[in-house]
Parts: C-alpha cells; structure tokens; sequence
C-alpha cells in the first residue's frame, strides 16, 4: 500500500518506464510511426495490448513478416520481464509449508473480508508449490511461496525492514535492505511525517492484521517499507512462521539468560509479538504537527 509523508529531502522520480522500453524497441526494428489513432499491434495477449494502449501505432502493411516476429519477440521478452517484476519466489523450509497449509483457509477468508470490510496491508500470497529440478546431484526439489512484490512500478531509494526490535536489527548501510537500527539513525536528521488520513490507515491496518496473525500463532513478520519519492510503500511480509513447542523453548531460555538486563528477547508469544510490533510502528511514523498539536495537554480535570 502506498502513503504519501512529509520528508526532510526527496529522491528523484524515477523515469524509465515500459511504455519507453516498448518506443525503444520498435524504433529499433524501424516500425514506429506516430498517430492519433487507437493501437495497432499484431498481439494476442490483452496483457500485451494493455502496454502499448494509446502511445503508438504500428503499420505492419507491407512489413516483412521477420520484422512483425521480432516485433512480437521484443513485446513477449517485455511481457516477461514485467510478470517476473510483478511476483517474489520465496524458498520455504517443509515445515513452514505445512504451517502455511494449515492457516489457509482462514487466511484465504481474511484477505477476502479485507476487500471491503477493513484495511490490510499484508503481501498477497498467490500460490504455494514444490519445483522439482535436476543437477550434477540428481533430482531436487524445494518448497516456496509467490508473493506479490508491493515495490511494483516503483523503485524505492531505500528499504527497510522493520520488526519492531532493536536486538540484532543494525544493517551495514551500503546493504540493500536496511532494519529498525538503520531507520531510527535516520530519522533523526530525516524524520517522516504522515499525515492523519494516512496515520490512521497505518494503525487500523496494523492493528487488524497483527490481530489475526496473532490469533494463527504467527510470529517474526515484518513491515517492508520502501522511500519511493514523496511515498512510502508498505507491505506486511514473511508471516509464515508458527510460534512452535522449539520457538517456545527458546523464548523461555532466552528470557531467563537476559532478563536480567531489561531486554525483550528476539523470540516471543505471538501476542508479544503483536504488541511490541504494534507500538514500535505506532512510534516509527509520527503524525505530522500541526498547530492543534499538544492543544490541552497541560489542562487537568477534577473527576
């Protein structure tokens, strides 16, 4: 889901898109031609027709037929590279398969209340599968998950990933994905603002979704947030990770090693989890002040 926010500074917009890659290619093959009138492009595919609806008009009279199949080419290699932007492969263990099997159906009844019903930001998961492929080691095969990308038509200038917890979240900043650590340094000299609309999607959003991942046993999930110019796209990920007997363990071992410094530890209940997940967003995107803010903080009512 995409939220509009006040930076301190803004990325250049990113401009190159399919409809340029799709003029670069026929000016290549020497079929460009403009027009005022509707497409003209020998495809099949609606998925095809819908790139190149209203930017130009291809005349195939007369052309010969290898340059019409190069034409088709280039718009199925485009085709291609835009499904392929459109969807992440995962890998998963067996076992977070068999969790993920297990909370489908009422994941599959969630998301369709959400379309109408409240908002949700988590990343749709499509398809589940085990690929079956063949090496110098013989026959493999590895369980994973398709996810849509939320980064889609967009290129973020940074990206984080945000679980709420300070324990082992510092990234090295010249990495790709950045964490809670890298944010909080950030946004003391680049704060980001919502506005309140967009403050109050984020927590309903948030609060719905961490409610019923909760309710699934589901821990270890993460906002994925990308800086897209003046946006902020967001998303829910990774939430396929069942608080088991092995993960309970840990927790009580772990609270016991370090309780006595006041830390949380990494591995908590799930409805641990959703708390401190859902202060810690609360706290990492600020509304933005205004001169209604603090307005009879200071008063005092006699009950």
């Amino acid at each position: 889901f995409s939220l509009p926010f006040l930076p301190l500074k803004t990325s250049p917009k990113q401009t190159d898109t399919l409809n340029e890659k799709l003029r670069d290619a026929k000016e290549e093959i020497g079929l460009l031609r403009r027009s005022n009138q509707p497409t003209i492009l020998p495809v099949s595919s609606n998925l095809q027709a819908k790139f190149v609806k209203g930017v130009t008009e291809v005349d195939v009279t007369g052309t010969r037929s290898d340059d019409v199949a190069e034409l088709r080419s280039k718009v199925a290699e485009l085709e291609k590279e835009e499904l392929e932007k459109r969807w992440v492969v995962k890998e998963m263990s067996r076992l977070e398969l068999q969790a993920l099997l297990m909370f489908m159906p009422s994941y599959i009844e969630y998301v369709s209340d959400s379309m109408n019903k409240r908002p949700t930001l988590l990343a749709k998961i499509v398809a589940a599968c085990t690929v079956g492929y063949s090496n110098v080691n013989g026959n493999l095969k590895q369980d994973v998950i398709i996810m849509e990308n939320i980064f889609y038509n967009c290129t973020p200038s940074l990206i984080y990933d945000l679980k709420g917890s300070n324990r082992n979240r510092l990234a090295e900043e010249t990495e790709e994905v950045l964490l809670d650590t890298n944010y909080l340094n950030h946004i003391v000299t680049d704060p980001i603002y919502l506005r309140p609309h967009c403050k109050t999607f984020l927590r309903e959003a948030v609060n719905c979704d961490t409610a019923f991942l909760a309710a699934q046993s589901i821990i270890d999930y993460s906002l994925l947030v990308g800086v897209c110019g003046d946006r902020l796209v967001v998303g829910i990920i990774d939430y396929i990770r069942k608080f088991t007997f092995d993960k309970k363990v840990e927790m009580i071992f772990k609270t016991n090693m370090i309780g006595s410094a006041g830390k949380m530890p990494t591995i908590v209940s799930p409805e641990m989890y959703r708390e401190r997940f859902y202060n810690q967003i609360e706290r990492y995107f600020p509304l933005v002040p205004d001169r209604w803010t603090g307005m009879g903080s200071d008063l005092q009512y006699n009950s």
